[in-house]
């Protein structure tokens, strides 16, 4: 048992997997501090009995449940999920979801930036059946999947009549991060400890978006007051932005890329280096978060603000090109995302493609399309 925790003591006798060399499986960057040894050694019996249950069952179809299970929730998703729903009107769930996705990936950063500690399959703690190289705390895949739940529960009460959460809803709330946790146990890339601060992590994520919603709700408020998070044109005295009064609200759009640039800056300089994907995650992130305060906050755009896209303000379902168009738009950014590789400050230039690229493809919909009344 002290032959499995005290690597923590000295990265030089960590005992690392075969084949891979010390210097590959250690932090690169500055400011980072090791999993305490005296909590690993604490958590150790727990950790490594559960360690053995989950990854007992073996063999490539189970790696490929747990492969997938992981796949399913994984953080690429949770950002391109609110410009999905700003494309086919969904601008309440939008505005919501985009601030849990923005507080996910920074709160799920901060650990696996600052906090390192070895994953069970570098130190021989579990069986190698994937090869991730970054720190093992938090599970983020765990926090991810607590966020996707409460989103499903939140899109539920939305669309129904129910003013209260049903039994399912605490169901999948704990029964899927769980299966997600087993699957990274399975892996050999977590421990369970990871998997339940993971839990803890998508629990507080989800609480800060909130908070941050309401608190865009009340900076976007019509003149009357707040509407529940989003204000549309025609109503309020607000006048709807159409095509033929389009304007662009340069201070706005000045101001938001300004602090939207001076934040990605922070994350890229050193000796910080907060996240090399910094470029692609806030080029998911602040494109939409851009066109919701510069198109559907009447307060920052002179009372202007793009009209609703529903029947009497009732909500229905969008075209089925609407869903067909948002998946497109929604599948190139996942695909330049893997093709483009943030190198240093390349990011700055990944950023800009995206910025363009989804404002571009949100707004033109929304206001030729979207822009009017629809039914089925």
């Amino acid at each position: 048992l002290d032959h499995n925790v005290n690597y923590l003591s000295s990265i030089e006798t960590a005992p690392l997997v075969s084949g891979e060399s010390e210097k590959d499986l250690s932090p690169k960057l500055s400011f980072v501090f090791f999993f305490p040894q005296s909590w690993e050694r604490f958590f150790a019996t727990f950790d490594d009995l559960l360690l053995r249950v989950a990854q007992y069952p073996k063999g490539k179809a189970m790696k490929y449940i747990s492969l997938g299970l992981t796949a399913a929730v994984a953080i690429e998703f949770l950002m391109v999920l609110p410009i999905f729903l700003f494309i086919v009107g969904y601008d309440y769930l939008a505005a919501q979801f985009l601030y849990l996705a923005f507080v996910m990936a920074l709160l799920s950063q901060i650990p696996k930036r600052f906090i390192w500690r070895y994953r069970p399959y570098m130190v021989k703690r579990g069986q190698k059946r994937a090869s991730p190289k970054t720190s093992s705390f938090p599970s983020r895949a765990v926090a991810c999947a607590v966020m996707y739940c409460y989103m499903i529960v939140d899109g539920d009460l939305f669309f129904s009549t129910d003013t209260e959460i049903q039994w399912w809803g605490y169901t999948i709330l704990f029964l899927i991060p769980l299966l997600v946790s087993f699957a990274r146990v399975n892996l050999g890339v977590h421990y369970p400890t990871d998997a339940i601060a993971g839990f803890g992590l998508g629990m507080l994520a989800c609480v800060g978006g909130k908070g941050l919603f309401f608190v865009d709700d009340l900076i976007c408020h019509c003149p009357t007051g707040p509407t529940g998070g989003i204000c549309y044109g025609e109503r309020f005295n607000v006048t709807a932005i159409t095509p033929s009064n389009f304007r662009v609200p340069y201070i706005t759009g000045g101001v938001l890329l300004a602090a939207q640039l001076l934040f990605l800056v922070c994350c890229l300089i050193r000796p910080l280096k907060f996240w090399v994907k910094s470029g692609t995650v806030f080029g998911f992130l602040f494109p939409p978060m851009a066109f919701r305060f510069m198109y559907l906050c009447p307060t920052s755009n002179f009372a202007y603000s793009l009209p609703s896209p529903y029947v009497h303000g009732t909500y229905s379902l969008p075209h089925w090109w609407d869903i067909v168009y948002a998946v497109v738009v929604c599948a190139i950014g996942l695909a330049g995302s893997i093709k483009l590789k943030s190198r240093k400050w390349w990011a700055l230039a990944i950023f800009a493609l995206y910025w363009a690229f989804f404002v571009g493809a949100i707004l033109p919909w929304r206001l030729f399309s979207l822009g009017k009344e629809f039914k089925l």
